[in-house]
């Protein structure tokens, strides 16, 4: 049986929860390394016994590619199907028979996070709302609904083999995408979303390829000249400004590989950088190199920032460095934990994966930022994506 259901049974026993329902892309793919493509697939874990998979009966080629052994489906899509929450109900009656679930069961969702990864087919983002709850409650007979969003977020904390294995993937996929977009800025007039375009397109087509890949996507986010002392800010928007001759160029790119993500920013200039340009790269650079050569087992979050941080401020530009050195990744583009901030207390585990950032952004000059993604080792660390 998956080992995090073996983990998640223990604190459900512990909690006298009977049974446990996911539907977030993010924890399917946790519990199961499948990755749904409308995000309308769900897990079925009871306090004993083997958990099941329940998806949709075209998505099934790919459920049974991932390491959960119990399968059902359900009809979905067409006419004929008929209401897709009350199939999916009969499958939950049937599940709830036989591993003999009691009437009015404490029963736990994966509802009330804040922000959520996207499924494969990623124009429509699958919820646990109200149609899901109610499909739920009324399947078990019961009011009894609890969060189970901290035991998920214990089980995502520490990544395994497997995991590891294909978000490194995402970075060696990422990485190359960096290289591709360090050639194609050299060309002054082309705009900010025709780079951000060619380097989105170039990723999934350099994936289809990579072997051991089945789907991979990538959202480019690409600012340039004075814009990038604004690439702080998490979400900036490519536009359509021409790149010019001396111009920092960033980008920040999120890429799932078959749900498992890597996040990694390269600043990068039109033409030769000097000046202060360059001098505020190598700080960051050197910050960069400095903090994750301190990354072990064992050491906080917030000394790892530290580092960074002291780097930055040796250099002269430590009133520009400000945002976080670094946060979790893997099942989503950011994940809780760890949060490598001024003072945190997260301690770093054998297993984790994190962004190492450090930026520095000068108002009228423009910013640069540089970001890897490290698996934290029990006698150091190693960069995701090099061979």
């Amino acid at each position: 049986m998956e080992q995090r259901v073996i983990e998640c049974q223990k604190v459900m026993r512990e909690r006298r929860i009977n049974a446990v329902v996911v539907r977030l892309s993010e924890n399917i793919v946790l519990l199961s390394q499948y990755w749904p493509r409308n995000g309308f697939s769900f897990v079925f874990i009871p306090e004993e016994g083997e958990a099941t998979l329940i998806c949709p009966e075209a998505d099934y080629p790919d459920a049974v590619g991932g390491t959960m052994q119990k399968i059902r489906t359900f009809k979905w899509v067409k006419i004929t199907d008929g209401n897709p929450y009350e199939n999916l109900k009969k499958v939950l009656c049937e599940l709830i028979k036989e591993h003999r679930i009691p009437g009015n069961a404490c029963v736990g969702l994966d509802i009330g996070s804040d922000a959520v990864s996207v499924p494969l087919c990623a124009g429509e983002i699958g919820l646990p709302g109200n149609y899901t709850v109610q499909t739920v409650r009324d399947a078990f007979g019961t009011n009894e609904i609890v969060s189970v969003n901290d035991i998920i977020d214990q089980l995502r904390e520490c990544k395994n083999e497997q995991d590891i294995t294909k978000i490194n993937i995402a970075n060696k996929i990422g990485k190359a995408g960096l290289k591709y977009f360090a050639t194609i800025v050299n060309n002054p007039n082309v705009r900010e979303i025709d780079v951000a375009a060619e380097v989105e397109s170039y990723i999934a087509r350099f994936a289809c390829d990579f072997q051991g890949v089945k789907y991979a996507r990538a959202w480019a986010q690409v600012s340039s000249g004075l814009r990038t002392a604004d690439a702080w800010f998490a979400g900036m928007v490519s536009g359509n400004r021409k790149l010019e001759k001396g111009d920092l160029v960033m980008l920040e790119i999120g890429i799932a590989v078959d749900g498992y993500w890597c996040d990694l920013t390269e600043t990068v200039c039109v033409g030769r950088m000097d000046g202060t340009k360059a001098e505020i790269y190598s700080a960051v650079m050197q910050a960069q190199t400095d903090a994750i050569m301190g990354i072990r087992h064992g050491i906080t979050a917030g000394e790892i920032d530290q580092i960074a941080r002291n780097t930055i401020k040796r250099a002269g530009f430590g009133e520009y460095f400000n945002h976080n050195t670094g946060h979790g990744v893997g099942f989503c583009y950011h994940e809780k934990s760890p949060i490598l901030s001024p003072g945190s207390k997260d301690m770093l585990k054998s297993g984790m994966i994190h962004s190492v950032e450090p930026g520095i952004y000068i108002p009228g000059l423009g910013g640069v930022r540089l970001e890897s993604n490290v698996l934290v080792c029990d006698d150091g660390y190693q960069i995701l994506g090099i061979d």
